[in-house]
């Protein structure tokens, strides 16, 4: 497991769960060396991300921290990325760590 922290470069895909289909959403994140991950989150931490996202009170830079990613490796056409595991992944968005603010100032 890992931690990464960037800010929000684009939103890709979002799927929203149905009975055949699992809701995720597939974005990227930029650290501060510029370097892009691909990231996507399933179930109940798309629902959160995109709540998050979407009720911001602001429209300026979206930092987060995800914690206890899952690296998964690259498989054909797809690149290495982020995953959430079931229990274990942790999304942060709260401007008060200071991880954050180094990405906001």
């Amino acid at each position: 497991m890992v931690d990464a922290i960037g800010s929000i470069d684009s939103i890709k895909k979002c799927v929203t769960a149905t009975a055949t289909k699992k809701g995720n959403v597939a974005f990227t994140l930029k650290d501060l060396r510029d370097n892009v991950l691909d990231c996507t989150l399933w179930d109940g931490l798309s629902v959160q991300f995109l709540d998050f996202y979407n009720n911001r009170a602001n429209n300026g830079p979206v930092v987060m921290i995800i914690k206890h990613a899952r690296v998964k490796e690259p498989q054909g056409v797809y690149p290495l990325q982020f995953t959430n595991v079931w229990n274990g992944t942790k999304l942060l968005f709260d401007t008060k760590i200071p991880e954050i603010n180094v990405f906001l100032n």
